[in-house]
């Protein structure tokens, strides 16, 4: 892919230039997003059913807390 390395499971996973762009940064933010959906709904603020529906906006904030989403 890359052409830096030989296409091993050590080298695209965790390391391949290509893919951090792309790959990694989409696989961040399903993360970054059900760890949001969780506080969110934790702390009081609208949030879906399921936490891949979940919408983040950039700040949320209410008496209880402030929510920055890919800040």
């Amino acid at each position: 892919m890359c052409k830096k390395a030989d296409e091993t499971i050590s080298h695209i996973v965790p390391e391949c230039g290509k893919l951090a762009q792309i790959e990694y940064k989409g696989r961040h933010d399903r993360v970054e997003t059900a760890v949001h959906w969780s506080l969110a709904k934790k702390f009081g603020f609208p949030a879906s059913d399921q936490w891949y529906q979940h919408q983040a906006k950039p700040t949320i904030e209410n008496e209880k807390a402030k929510l920055f989403w890919d800040f």
